[in-house]
């Protein structure tokens, strides 16, 4: 995470935002009086997807569990065929 002060911030905003685009990076602005934080919106994205995850009772554990069964067990379909019958 870079942090810098607004002023510099202006002086390259473009290479700054190509930084945080392209390498998934994050900027920490900071001004007189407030900083905010800059991100990718794939970064942002994940995070919201986090935390809609966390929002419901049970459905990180959930996942979680699910992704340490073992291949043996699951369940595979044929939806291709299945959706034409």
């Amino acid at each position: 995470m870079q942090v810098m002060h607004v002023s510099n911030f202006k002086k390259d905003i473009e290479n700054y935002l190509n930084q945080v685009s392209n390498y998934e990076d994050t900027l920490f602005v900071t001004t007189e009086t407030d900083s905010v934080v800059i991100m990718s919106k794939a970064e942002y994205d994940g995070i919201k997807e986090t935390a809609y995850i966390k929002s419901i009772p049970g459905l990180a554990e959930s996942l979680i569990e699910a992704a340490n069964e073992p291949e043996s067990e699951w369940i595979t379909r044929d939806w291709k065929n299945e959706l034409r019958d």
